[in-house]
C-alpha cells in the first residue's frame, strides 16, 4: 500500500510541476531546466524522449518486479510447513489464494502427483522459468535507453561543433567569441545530458536484473525443498486424500 501511495504521489508531482512554474524553488528549477533544454538545441528533443522512455520503463519495472508478485516473504515457509505435515490439499489451497510466481510453480509441481523429487521439482522449476524469463527480458528497454542516450548526446555534440565551424568560416577572425561559444555550449550540453540519462538507466537495468535473478534463486531453493518434503511425506503423494 505504501508503495502504491508513493507511486501515485510521484505521478501527480510531474503535472503539478509543469502546471505551477511560480512556486518558489520549483520555479527556479523549472527555469534552469528549460534554459538547459534551449542551450542543447534540437537534439534535446530526442534526448527528452529518451529520458521519458527511461522513466516510464523504470516505473513499469518498479510495479512488475515486486516481491509480492513473485515470491512473498512468508509463502515459502508456509508451504513447507503444510507439505511437511503431508497436507497437500491445504498447500494447494494456499497457493491458489496467493497468486504469484512461486505459487504457480508449486501448483505445477503438485500436479505431478509423484514421489520422485527430481521429477516434481523439475516441473515446478519449468513453470517458474516460464514466468521469470519474460521478466528478465523486459529489462532490456532500459539498457537500450542507456545505449542510445550517449549516441544522441554525441549527435548533438557534432551538430554543435558543425554550427561553430560554420560561424567561424562565415565571420573569420572578426567574429565575436560569444557566437562560437553558443554552439560549443550546445555541444557540451547534449553530451552531458546523454550521460545523465544513460547512467541512471544503466544502474536501473542492472538493479532490476539482479533483483529478478535473486528471486529466481529463492524460488529454486523453495521448490527443491518442497519437492523433497513431498517425497518424504508420501509415496506416491495422494492429492485427493483430504476432501472438503
Amino acid at each position: 500500500m505504501t508503495f502504491r501511495i508513493s507511486l501515485i504521489l510521484l505521478l501527480l508531482a510531474v503535472p503539478l510541476a509543469a502546471a505551477d512554474p511560480n512556486a518558489g524553488w520549483l520555479a527556479q528549477g523549472w527555469e534552469q531546466a528549460t534554459d538547459w533544454f534551449r542551450k542543447g538545441g534540437s537534439a534535446m528533443w530526442l534526448l527528452g524522449a529518451a529520458s521519458l522512455a527511461g522513466v516510464a520503463f523504470g516505473i513499469e519495472r518498479l510495479v512488475r518486479v515486486r516481491r509480492g508478485l513473485i515470491i512473498p516473504r512468508t509463502l515459502s515457509a508456509d508451504l513447507r510447513d503444510l507439505l511437511a505435515k503431508g497436507d497437500v490439499a491445504a498447500a494447494k489451497a494456499l497457493a491458489a489464494k496467493t497468486p504469484c510466481t512461486l505459487s504457480r510453480a508449486v501448483e505445477a509441481m503438485l500436479e505431478q502427483n509423484h514421489a520422485d523429487s527430481a521429477r516434481t521439482s523439475a516441473a515446478g522449476l519449468e513453470a517458474a522459468v516460464m514466468e521469470l524469463r519474460p521478466l528478465l527480458r523486459s529489462n532490456k528497454p532500459l539498457i537500450v535507453v542507456a545505449s542510445i542516450a550517449p549516441l544522441l548526446g554525441l549527435m548533438g555534440t557534432v551538430l554543435g561543433m558543425i554550427g561553430a565551424f560554420e560561424q567561424f568560416a562565415l565571420l573569420g577572425q572578426s567574429g565575436e567569441p560569444a557566437i562560437f561559444a553558443t554552439h560549443i555550449s550546445e555541444a557540451l550540453v547534449t553530451t552531458a545530458t546523454g550521460l545523465l540519462i544513460a547512467v541512471p538507466a544503466t544502474v536501473a537495468y542492472h538493479y532490476f536484473k539482479m533483483r529478478v535473478m535473486k528471486f529466481s534463486e529463492e524460488i529454486e531453493v523453495a521448490i527443491n525443498r518442497s519437492a523433497a518434503l513431498l517425497a518424504k511425506s508420501s509415496t506416491p503423494v495422494n492429492t485427493n486424500s483430504v476432501k472438503a
